[in-house]
């Protein structure tokens, strides 16, 4: 009779141990997703600025300026602020920040610099007629 009593100690502390694994891996996915919580509302909240940014070109659009209001700059040219590139962690288009020429290994001539929001690489081909 001991040696029963014995191995139903030895199974109850398996059991015990069992549980203490199961409960560090469910508290291991609560904290994983309390970060990606955070992570999200970040994304949410950079969001609703850039709707608020866009919100506030097109009510400057309706109130001012119609078409052809800008003049129309030479095809490869810099905008007059600098270059603009698209920015693919950002999916939008932005003035590159420390812009400069450069010649891809293809022999095509480009700007390239960073994104001044994120610090992406960002690189706006520039048209073939405007090389020099």
């Amino acid at each position: 009779m001991a040696k029963k009593r014995k191995a139903a100690a030895g199974v109850a502390t398996a059991r015990g141990s069992g549980r203490d694994r199961q409960v560090a891996r469910l508290e291991q996915r609560l904290a994983r997703l309390v970060k990606d919580e955070a992570k999200r509302s970040r994304q949410l909240d950079e969001v609703r600025a850039r709707q608020a940014e866009l919100r506030a070109q097109i009510a400057d659009l309706g109130a001012g300026g119609g078409p052809g209001v800008k003049a129309a700059t030479e095809v490869g040219a810099p905008a007059p602020d600098g270059p603009r590139a698209y920015c693919m962690r950002e999916k939008r288009k932005v003035t590159i920040a420390g812009a400069e020429r450069v010649v891809l290994g293809n022999g095509r001539h480009a700007y390239a610099g960073s994104c001044p929001d994120c610090g992406a690489r960002v690189i706006a081909i520039v048209a073939a007629g405007t090389a020099g």
